[in-house]
């Protein structure tokens, strides 16, 4: 059976909370639980708020791409939902699953929403309101393919993701408001 990923985000820099996957059968939420990735140190940002910032090892990747249809975005302006292309987009969605199960968008706020056009995430600086001047260009630390896909490309109500040119996506991800 398919499943869908709960993503907790912070949407317009306020609050958040945690990624869990859902409708999982009870053995294999044990394993999930179980398969955290190594967090770094906490830190704490000018407002006294501890945030977990999580360590990724691209190379301990499970192929989740195969196993979730879509995700569930927990925000305090409310949640949705997206489908996800695992067929069409295997490395994109396989990324952005693995980086939501080992928790590394937990916290991370919506930094950049532009009205009409798109509202954009997954910057772990963002979890830090003393990074704000740095908003944008944080990752996890690596770059996966591009994959394009005709009819999928930048439709209202795509996700897509953030890049800074060929090649460079990683955790940035867009959410596209209107047809681009």
């Amino acid at each position: 059976m398919k499943n869908t990923l709960i993503i907790f985000a912070v949407l317009f820099s306020l609050t958040a909370c945690t990624t869990a996957p859902v409708d999982k059968p009870a053995d294999q939420e044990e394993k999930s639980s179980n398969s955290k990735v190594q967090s770094s140190d906490t830190k704490t940002n000018s407002n006294n708020n501890t945030k977990k910032m999580v360590k990724i090892d691209k190379e301990n990747f499970e192929d989740l791409a195969k196993e979730y249809t879509g995700v569930v975005f927990k925000t305090n302006l409310g949640d949705f939902e997206l489908k996800l292309y695992s067929e069409k987009s295997p490395i994109t969605v396989n990324n952005f699953l693995n980086l939501a199960k080992n928790d590394f968008y937990d916290d991370v706020k919506f930094h950049r929403v532009i009205k009409n056009f798109m509202i954009q995430a997954g910057d772990p600086l963002s979890k830090d309101d003393a990074m704000k001047n740095r908003w944008g260009t944080g990752g996890p630390g690596y770059a996966i393919e591009d994959e394009f896909i005709e009819g999928l490309s930048n439709t209202r109500g795509t996700i897509s993701m953030a890049n800074s040119g060929p090649n460079s996506g990683g955790s940035q991800f867009f959410i596209n408001v209107i047809d681009n």
